[in-house]
């Protein structure tokens, strides 16, 4: 009886031992510099990384002494100290971790800091520790021979934009070509913009040939001559006045009830469904738009999207989906409404 008391406390205690040894090496589920509590085997580096003028440190940590983990939680470190979010890691998205600049607005969203190389790594008995490295004047370097390259496709595109007469012959059909074309490069060029910024300052960021605010300048100019009727049904209609707003503020327009408009959008909520689900009540619909030529009813494009809500009311759940709805409504009358525009 002694002997099988001793055998089966010995691998009590070594289980009990190894939960001692990792809770020096505690996991944090909030996020911060590091997810990882340092014990006291952790190198000095981890706590207080090193500060150079063109590198930028960052340290990570994993209890179960995988690398990939570690790295994975130093670059998000990284992208915290740049106030940027990388979309690989969609755990900061879902759980609400927005870390807002020092002017208090969002993030930047990017896909990747380039040139990241690890540079110290100890493996502790209850946790590997690592630091990185990420040269910030060389990625500065490169947005700046990016946006110098977008910048002359930009002015191209421009330039090949075309001149009157033939550009008064159809106004709107040429506007809309002409911001489709400029469109992605400006995008982009913001974008690369705004890293630009946080590499190098805004003294860095040199005045960009054409802006999204001036491409959609360069469109209302000329959108107000299309008249368009906005057709919505009526589960759309606390809604309706925005969804009119919207598209108004993109030069439109809007002529309710004109017989014969240049533009008919027709919108409506499908497959409305309503459940409890664990005490929330969710909404699925879906949202469609259907655009056609006001004239001979041609159909010139549309959009489906379904939508989801939840909240602890039903009214809650709706306010959510109204302004989910409004949300891609907006981003539709700014990219794909305007190729409809484009066949006028």
């Amino acid at each position: 009886m002694r002997t099988s008391r001793h055998a089966f406390s010995a691998p009590i205690l070594a289980a009990g031992l190894a939960a001692l040894a990792l809770a020096g090496c505690e996991f944090r589920p909030n996020r911060g510099p590091s997810r990882v509590k340092p014990d006291d085997n952790a190198p000095a580096w981890f706590s207080n990384p090193p500060i150079d003028a063109r590198l930028i440190y960052a340290v990570g940590a994993d209890p179960q002494h995988d690398r990939a983990k570690a790295m994975t939680d130093a670059r998000r470190n990284l992208a915290s100290q740049l106030h940027v979010v990388l979309r690989s890691d969609g755990s900061d998205l879902d759980d609400g971790f927005v870390p807002a600049t020092a002017a208090g607005e969002p993030p930047l969203l990017i896909d990747d800091l380039p040139g990241v190389q690890l540079d110290k790594q100890f493996d502790a008995p209850s946790c590997l520790y690592v630091m990185i490295t990420f040269n910030r004047a060389g990625w500065a370097d490169a947005l700046r021979a990016r946006i110098d390259q977008l910048d002359g496709h930009i002015r191209a595109t421009m330039a090949a934009a075309p001149a009157a007469p033939e550009a008064t012959s159809t106004p709107v059909g040429n506007a809309a070509r002409n911001y489709l074309a400029l469109l992605p490069l400006v995008r982009e060029r913001e974008e690369q913009a705004a890293r630009l910024r946080l590499a190098a300052g805004e003294a860095a960021v040199q005045t960009a040939p054409m802006s999204s605010a001036g491409l959609r300048q360069q469109l209302a100019a000329v959108a107000g001559l299309i008249s368009v009727d906005i057709n919505a049904d009526p589960n759309l209609a606390p809604i309706q006045a925005q969804l009119n707003d919207a598209a108004a503020g993109m030069g439109l327009n809007i002529v309710a009830g004109n017989p014969q408009p240049a533009l008919r959008v027709r919108l409506s909520l499908q497959e409305v469904t309503a459940l409890n689900i664990d005490g929330l009540e969710r909404l699925d619909a879906t949202f469609v738009a259907s655009v056609e030529n006001g004239k001979d009813g041609r159909n010139l494009g549309g959009l489906s999207v379904k939508f989801r809500s939840s909240g602890l009311t039903d009214s809650v759940a709706r306010e959510r989906l109204n302004a989910k709805l409004m949300q891609r409504w907006k981003s539709y009358l700014e990219n794909e409404f305007v190729s409809c525009l484009q066949r006028l």
